[in-house]
């Protein structure tokens, strides 16, 4: 749950979500989920979706685009448009930026969040935009601690082996009695 690293893209629909917080999204069974997947896209159709095709949620449903113009993303989450000829932008919708409360929220196998209850939209949530959100994995500590456990299982098996052997010499000198 702690946010990864931000690095610059200069794309103007990569977004980041600044701290704590989440972008609502649309699952494949039509629920509402959430993602700090933020390298956004506009699909044919003229969705607003992230880079693994979920429709990303507005405040009146999944944002959609009119064709044709510039599209741009706020800090706050809101999505304009300006008009192929145009220089004023045309208000499209907001973002849902949410922040529910992390014990609430549950991985499920699609690689989104979600929770028992909808989440309220959280004006506090801001978007770095030309921005994404990197791994908040450290690969070197991950690394240690799969050397460390690997290491524990060679000395487990290696501890068995000893068990089994001295049982079996056991056993042996059992026999050896009789």
């Amino acid at each position: 749950m702690e946010p990864g690293k931000i690095l610059a893209t200069g794309e103007p629909l990569d977004i980041a979500v600044d701290g704590e917080g989440w972008l609502a999204v649309q699952a494949d069974d039509g629920a509402e989920a959430y993602t700090r997947r933020g390298d956004l896209r506009v699909a044919a159709t003229g969705l607003l979706e992230t880079g693994d095709g979920h429709p990303v949620l507005g405040n009146t449903g999944p944002v959609t685009v009119p064709p044709g113009g510039t599209v741009s993303i706020a800090h706050d989450g809101t999505v304009s448009v300006v008009p192929v000829g145009g220089i004023n932008a045309v208000l499209v919708d907001r973002i849902r930026l949410v922040n529910p409360d992390p014990a609430t929220l549950r991985k499920a196998n699609d690689g989104l969040f979600r929770t028992p209850t909808r989440s309220a939209p959280d004006i506090k949530v801001a978007l770095h935009v030309g921005a994404l959100e990197s791994s908040n994995v450290q690969v070197a500590s991950v690394l240690a601690d799969m050397v460390e456990q690997s290491r524990g299982f060679d000395v487990s098996a290696k501890l068995l082996t000893a068990t089994r052997e001295m049982d079996t010499a056991g056993a042996q000198l059992m026999r050896l009695d009789n």
